[in-house]
């Protein structure tokens, strides 16, 4: 007589059972679809550093007679007041073209990195593979965090290597302090842009609000010189990065730099509490 043995069958998956997602995979694959955008943009900023920064032994005989004769305000709301070389570099890299580019670039990749994926249905496939929330929205400010430092990379590691040639004769901290605050120029305002996209879930809104944080903080720096309205100024993240003059003086005892990253780390914790909360379809 044959005795048949019955296995046990398999336990059914339950609304308990957790799927486990190793590794960094929205991360890694963001590097990798973006890799050729993060290219041409650093080629971008390397163009930008290359074109003026060499120029200044030729120009500076007669720099600051040109700034003289600008109307005050324009000299101002270019960076132009002082022509010696880390004003120079400021008012055509760092303070300028170099941080226009940062900023756009920080609006685009902000206001797509959660509520653009959100309009296009990809967040609900995330969420949908067993990727929780939080760990898609440190994700990708990880990736945001790190495509900004390779482009302030860029201009700072090119700013050292023409800086003999280019007659600059600045340190390598004053460089390292101008590459931070230009870092922090671009974190606070993509992280802004992050943080309300993951709260609204709007696009609009992301770029709104990082659009208002990058360039109007530049315009309320500008508009605060040249209207003497000082508190404009100490609301402008313009103002917090280059207020100290980097370039010039170095670090400041990183009050400056602090209130630039931790401001974004502050946009970031009520977008991540406002993402945990609202209702996105799955």
């Amino acid at each position: 007589m044959s005795t048949t043995q019955t296995r046990p069958a398999p336990a059914a998956p339950t609304a308990t059972t957790e799927r486990r997602v190793e590794g960094l995979p929205l991360l890694r694959t963001a590097l990798r679809q973006r890799r050729r955008g993060l290219l041409l943009w650093s080629l971008g900023l390397a163009t930008v550093v290359l074109m003026y920064l060499p120029l200044y032994p030729s120009m500076r005989g007669n720099l600051q007679t040109q700034i003289d004769a600008l109307p005050e305000g324009v000299a101002q709301a270019f960076g132009m007041t002082s022509m010696d070389a880390a004003g120079y570099a400021q008012s055509t890299v760092y303070g300028l073209i170099g941080a226009i580019l940062i900023i756009v670039f920080a609006v685009t990749a902000g206001a797509k990195a959660v509520a653009g994926e959100e309009e296009s249905g990809l967040l609900d496939l995330y969420l949908a593979h067993g990727v929780s929330r939080q760990r898609l929205l440190a994700e990708r400010t990880l990736h945001l965090l790190l495509e900004l430092t390779v482009l302030a990379g860029v201009v700072v590691a090119l700013t050292l290597l023409v800086n003999p040639g280019a007659e600059l004769d600045l340190t390598v901290e004053q460089v390292l302090a101008a590459g931070l605050a230009l870092l922090g120029l671009g974190v606070v305002t993509g992280v802004a842009g992050l943080a309300v996209g993951a709260a609204t879930g709007t696009r609009g809104a992301a770029t709104g609000a990082a659009a208002l944080v990058g360039v109007g903080g530049y315009l309320g720096n500008v508009i605060g010189d040249i209207a003497e309205l000082p508190w404009l100024k100490d609301l402008s993240p313009f103002h917090w990065a280059y207020g100290f003059e980097p370039l010039r003086n170095g670090f400041d005892g990183g009050a400056s730099l602090l209130l630039l990253y931790g401001t974004a780390a502050l946009a970031y914790l009520v977008g991540a509490v406002l993402f945990a909360r609202r209702d996105i379809g799955v």
